[in-house]
């Protein structure tokens, strides 16, 4: 089964797994927001055709976010939830609780993604472009999409 994993967020992620192997991506912005389009025509062209599951780590306010952050992510959030569902891609929305218990063990902090990542799949680019450090959404993008695979490709 072949699985995209999304961490939506201003340093977001995607990534795919079949059950195999793993790559992963930063999340395309224009702007404010993602470049929904360009991020679905990658995805397409990445694994051949549209995943068997996309799973799009769940998104809420918080107390301890600003207006600013949430004026940005809530409606990206909403948009890309929309795009998928015009797709008619099969999808998932785990809130963090759900997922994160696939860093048992850890903190289930970013480092323990990102961590996990490069011990399993070291040939995931974690510092695109000019990064220096690794990229904590492409991490979680890899971890929710293992986590799918966990979920619903093995059961």
């Amino acid at each position: 089964m072949l699985i995209v994993g999304i961490d939506p967020g201003a340093k977001g992620g995607w990534a795919w797994n079949d059950g195999v192997g793993c790559d992963g991506f930063p999340l395309p912005w224009m702007g404010k927001l993602y470049d929904i389009l360009g991020l679905l025509e990658d995805i397409e062209v990445e694994i051949g055709g549209a995943p068997d599951l996309t799973i799009v780590e769940h998104q809420q306010g918080q107390n301890s976010d600003g207006i600013k952050s949430l004026n940005t992510l809530l409606p990206a959030y909403g948009q890309l939830i929309g795009a998928l569902m015009v797709y008619r891609w099969k999808l998932v929305t785990p809130k963090p609780t759900e997922w994160k218990p696939i860093l048992a063990g850890t903190r289930r902090d970013k480092q323990a993604a990102i961590d996990r990542v490069l011990k399993l799949w070291p040939n995931v680019d974690m510092t695109p472009g000019r990064m220096r450090k690794p990229h904590d959404g492409i991490a979680d993008a890899c971890c929710i999409a293992e986590w799918g695979q966990h979920r619903y490709a093995r059961s």
